[in-house]
C-alpha cells in the first residue's frame, strides 16, 4: 500500500502525535502488511509505531531537485555519493 505521508491537518507534519500510529492501524486493520513510504522520510515516531505493529516498511530514497546549482547540495554528501 503506497503511503505518501500527506496529513489533512498538518500537510506533511502529524497533528497529532497519535495520528502517526493510526493509519498503519487502519491499514493493517485492511489486511496489508507492507506499506510503500514515497517521496519523504517520516520522523522516527513513525518507524517506531510501524515496527511494533509489525508492518514492513519499503522507504523510497528521497531525490533532491536535479536542477539545483551545485553549491547548493552539500559537498561531503557529493563525494559520499561519488565514491560508490
Amino acid at each position: 500500500m503506497l503511503d505518501q505521508g500527506f496529513w489533512p491537518d498538518g500537510l506533511y507534519t502529524a497533528r497529532p502525535i497519535e495520528a502517526l500510529a493510526f493509519d498503519i492501524k487502519a491499514i493493517k486493520a485492511m489486511g496489508f502488511n507492507t506499506l510503500e513510504k514515497h517521496i519523504k522520510v517520516e520522523p522516527a515516531r513513525w518507524y517506531y509505531h510501524a515496527d511494533k505493529l509489525g508492518m514492513l516498511i519499503w522507504q523510497d530514497m528521497v531525490n533532491p531537485n536535479q536542477g539545483l546549482p551545485d553549491a547548493v547540495l552539500n559537498p561531503n554528501l557529493k563525494k559520499k555519493v561519488q565514491r560508490y
